[in-house]
Formats: structure tokens, C-alpha cells, sequence
């Protein structure tokens, strides 16, 4: 079961922020939108993959954000490509990287225990 946290305002970021470990997948839902044909963009291509972790990594909460929805949040306009992941402890940023690489995205976790 995902344990995945939809945020659907800055408050609710800045709240979440603050929760003693964090991973934030910033994407953008617009994506695959623009294909006539079935693509899964690299953002709809990592979900499954974030929703697996968050049920074993389950000291983490995991925030999805949608950069466009949240677009004046002053995190959110450092985006510069998607996806974007940030890990936070403690209301700290510790790590941040971008890619569909579940490698990555599992040894930053790993790495913030």
C-alpha cells in the first residue's frame, strides 16, 4: 500500500518539511499529456517504484509534489528538471537529485536511515 502524501498546498510542504525524515518527488503530471501515443514520461515511469518504497522505508514520510501546482512555493522554483528528489532530515535538506533511477532514489534512503 503507498504510503505516498499528494501535497496540494505550500502550507501542507512546509509542514511535511519539517517531519524527521522526508523524500519529496517533484514532478509534473503535464508530461505525457502532450503524446498522442501511450508514453509514460520519466515521472509517471518512477511512481510505482516511490509508492513500493514508501511501504519499506516506512520512517520516511514520502511527498509528492506537482510542480506546476505549487509553482510560486520558493522549492518548488528551484526545479529545474523533472523528477527532482530531495531528502530532508529534520527540517534540513540533505540530498537532492534528479532521474527516474530507482538506484539512486533507494540508496538515498538507505544512505538517511
Amino acid at each position: 500500500m503507498s504510503r505516498v502524501i499528494h501535497v496540494q498546498s505550500s502550507e501542507e510542504l512546509d509542514r511535511h518539511l519539517k517531519d524527521s525524515r522526508v523524500l519529496v518527488d517533484f514532478s509534473a503530471e503535464w508530461f505525457p499529456k502532450y503524446f498522442i501515443f501511450e508514453f509514460k514520461g520519466p515521472c509517471r515511469f518512477i511512481t510505482p517504484t516511490v509508492e513500493k518504497l514508501s511501504s519499506e522505508f516506512t520512517t520516511f514520510t514520502f511527498l509528492h509534489v506537482d510542480i506546476d501546482k505549487l509553482n510560486t512555493h520558493p522549492i518548488v522554483k528551484t526545479i529545474r528538471s523533472v523528477p527532482t528528489f530531495h531528502v530532508y532530515i529534520n527540517g534540513t535538506k540533505v540530498q537532492e537529485f534528479s532521474g527516474a533511477d530507482e538506484k539512486a532514489i533507494r540508496a538515498a534512503l538507505e544512505n538517511n536511515k
